[in-house]
């Protein structure tokens, strides 16, 4: 993805297969070595680059940790690194690692749980995104042939609405076909139309309502593969009162996740 906007990348592995598939594939230069030995760093010129991103294998948490700092202390400007452990996550240890010169710790297999959970929240709309650790979100709804929206003005739609209502949330934008409308009061809302809102966590319920959507109601979930995202996902989940199965191939695997 950085390639294809114009960047020039280079990898540093320790792995010569690795690095083969990686040239077969994308127009990169890469160094054979340690990514957390200041001799190699140097020689791929870390000191010099804009970006420096540590996703070795999660296994090696602490060479994305080393490689990150030194690559920092070397003169790269900016940071980032994986991390396979939510605890180097918390505001104090981020805190660290900042003033340490880490922008960013990130851990995939807790991004993709937290997304499963988000998503279970709100099963009516077709895609959210949160701000403010899930206090606003961004929602979008698609209109169909139930929707009360039909044929409406925005003004009208508006009318419709309590003043405690209006404070709940905001329609932002409507994509129609290959266009984006930033809705005026006189705007209509038609069928297939795919409606961006802004809300507050309470006010999601209050736009189901009006967007003719039906929701599912999450009680019960089964989870196929225990993995650590299931292991993540599965804790989120009891802990919100919901019913958990896991299914997983593996006997010790079972024991250790009971």
């Amino acid at each position: 993805m950085l390639r294809s906007e114009g960047n020039d990348i280079t990898i540093i592995d320790n792995d010569e297969s690795r690095l083969g598939k990686l040239t077969s594939a994308v127009d990169v230069r890469t160094i054979l070595g340690n990514p957390s030995s200041t001799a190699v760093l140097n020689k791929a010129g870390v000191g010099k680059c804009d970006l420096f991103i540590a996703v070795y294998p999660s296994t090696q948490q602490e060479t994305n940790i080393v490689g990150a700092l030194l690559a920092k202390r070397l003169g790269a400007a900016k940071v980032l690194a994986r991390v396979n452990d939510e605890e180097y996550l918390s505001a104090d240890n981020l805190l660290m690692f900042n003033e340490l010169g880490i922008e960013l710790l990130f851990y995939p297999e807790r991004i993709a749980a937290d997304e499963i959970v988000a998503q279970l929240k709100r099963s009516s709309s077709s895609e959210t995104m949160d701000f403010g650790h899930g206090q606003l979100q961004v929602s979008l709804f698609k209109l169909d042939e139930n929707s009360p929206l039909l044929d409406l003005k925005l003004s009208e739609f508006v009318a419709k609405l309590s003043k405690e209502e209006l404070e709940q949330f905001r329609i932002i934008a409507i994509s129609r076909g290959n266009n984006t409308i930033i809705p005026g009061p006189d705007t209509v809302f038609q069928y297939d139309d795919m409606v961006f809102t802004f809300s507050r966590q309470e006010g999601v319920s209050l736009m189901v309502k009006y967007f003719g959507q039906s929701t599912v109601q999450v009680e019960k979930v089964m989870i196929v593969g225990g993995n650590e995202v299931a292991e993540m996902l599965a804790a989120d989940l009891l802990a919100k009162g919901i019913e958990v199965k896991l299914i997983e191939i593996d006997h010790d695997r079972c024991l250790k996740l009971n």
